[in-house]
């Protein structure tokens, strides 16, 4: 049965939340407007899955109105995407999309306008071209909204990591010396599928033997051999929201060396695990496990 089967999606009433307490904390980080672009902050405000391209999509929010400029071939694709109505400035191909973003700009009045931070340079480097207004991040505003998680995003960020938990699992029961690197990532992908995830891995870095002292692995479609350290680096999305976890994996008895380290690691994981605590310093949880690590 799939983890995520009796997950509740993100509803549009707490997207709408998400809008709102946007549009109220623009002017205490003296912004006129926002505007956001495709990825994971047009999701998280609006649901859409749109990736940026060399055509300018992108909503401009102010504290009462939210326009979105897009392409006019895409008209359909929008508005029905969108749980909620919004005005819409549409460009041909003909025109130039940031001089369609200016002219919102102009009409309401808005010098300061807060950027997301997703935004490519090439998009943001034309825009401060095509407009006279005061262009910079709004990547502080977004991180003050989207730091603290609702019940519904910890409910879809937990089905993520007990998905990738379980399919960790999986894999080490099925893992055995002949295979292939290629072999386990796709074995990874499809188990991530059948368990519900977005798209099945969202990343999967497999290594074997020596290929394990290395962070993202080395090149190469290594067999495993008998005797072989294993070590696995993979995650996959739920409703958006991520999963990374890595394990090392040994299916036969190691040398004391390679014991040690791993008792060492799992050391330094605890120390900084105890660390996590409301109200201290994302710091302190790195200090605690070099801490272990450098005695």
């Amino acid at each position: 049965m799939s983890l995520t089967n009796e997950l509740k999606p993100i509803t549009a009433d707490e997207r709408q939340g998400r809008l709102a307490h946007l549009q109220a904390r623009m002017a205490s980080h003296e912004l006129d407007a926002v505007i956001v672009t495709p990825g994971a902050n047009m999701r998280y405000f609006f649901g859409l899955t749109w990736r940026e391209t060399e055509r300018l999509v992108c909503a401009v929010i102010s504290e009462s109105a939210v326009v979105f400029v897009c392409p006019k071939f895409e008209d359909t694709a929008l508005l029905a995407a969108l749980s909620s109505p919004v005005d819409c400035v549409w460009w041909e191909e003909h025109e130039d999309p940031r001089q369609a973003v200016a002219n919102v700009l102009v009409k309401g009045s808005f010098s300061k306008i807060g950027v997301d931070p997703n935004c490519s340079f090439g998009q943001v480097h034309a825009l401060t071209k095509a407009t006279r207004s005061t262009l910079t991040s709004a990547g502080d505003l977004f991180q003050s909204l989207r730091g603290q998680k609702s019940a519904t995003e910890l409910a879809l960020l937990q089905a993520a990591k007990s998905l990738t938990l379980q399919v960790h699992q999986q894999t080490f029961e099925w893992i055995h010396p002949g295979v292939r690197m290629s072999e386990v990532i796709a074995k990874i992908d499809q188990l991530h599928r059948a368990g519900g995830a977005d798209n099945g891995s969202f990343f999967c870095a497999v290594q074997f033997g020596e290929g394990t002292s290395h962070p993202h692995g080395v090149p190469g479609d290594p067999v495993l051999q008998k005797g072989e350290l294993i070590l696995i680096d993979t995650g996959c999305t739920v409703g958006g929201y991520h999963s990374d976890i890595t394990r090392t994996y040994a299916l036969d008895k190691q040398d004391s060396n390679v014991e040690g380290l791993w008792d060492l690691e799992k050391e330094a994981q605890a120390a900084a695990l105890d660390a996590a605590q409301l109200g201290s310093p994302c710091g302190s949880v790195d200090t605690a496990a070099r801490s272990v690590l450098e005695r």
